[in-house]
């Protein structure tokens, strides 16, 4: 059957082109449907790509003494059933000052909290098949008694390895967790 395909593919490669089908001296130019209808030189019809869109995403590392947060994406989006850290996402790109100023990331907060926020990588582009994600990730320092981060689920950092996560979350992890960072 593979040997079958081969030939097929490099009739149609050499023979049956889309701009100009060799028809005369076509073997199957008898049966051939497409050269019957007078549509032969507009065969393949081109499929349009899928649009790629863009989306932001403010990841929200969480250090509280040797602990951390996570959660588990759900719903029918990319990387369902992955876990992640708390996640911001927004419409654009925001500055450091519009994610500590938003509803969204000071909801997060216990009432009147104020962490130590540092900006530890920004503008990540990672490429999907018809998506492109900007991230940025931020490291938020609070103290062990924190009831911050209430809804997420909290682990010890050292058993971050055993939780499926993206490829992008995994190498900010990697480069997060490096002993000299």
């Amino acid at each position: 059957p593979g040997l079958y395909n081969q030939a097929i593919m490099d009739f149609g490669a050499l023979q049956c082109t889309p701009v100009a089908p060799d028809c005369l001296f076509c073997p199957l130019n008898d049966s051939c449907v497409a050269r019957l209808k007078g549509i032969a030189g507009s065969l393949p019809v081109k499929q349009h790509k899928t649009k790629v869109t863009n989306r932001y995403f403010n990841y929200i590392y969480v250090r509280m003494g040797a602990y951390t947060f996570i959660h588990k994406r759900s719903g029918n989006d990319i990387w369902k059933n992955l876990y992640e850290p708390p996640l911001v996402e927004t419409d654009r790109e925001w500055t450091e000052e519009e994610l500590y100023a938003s509803p969204q990331f000071r909801g997060m907060l216990s009432g009147g909290e104020e962490p130590i926020v540092r900006l530890v990588r920004k503008g990540v582009k990672h490429v999907l098949s018809h998506r492109v994600i900007y991230a940025n990730f931020y490291e938020v320092i609070l103290p062990e008694n924190s009831a911050s981060f209430a809804k997420y689920q909290r682990i010890s950092v050292e058993d971050l390895h055993k939780f499926a996560v993206s490829r992008l979350v995994n190498q900010f992890f990697s480069l997060i967790l490096e002993p000299n960072n």
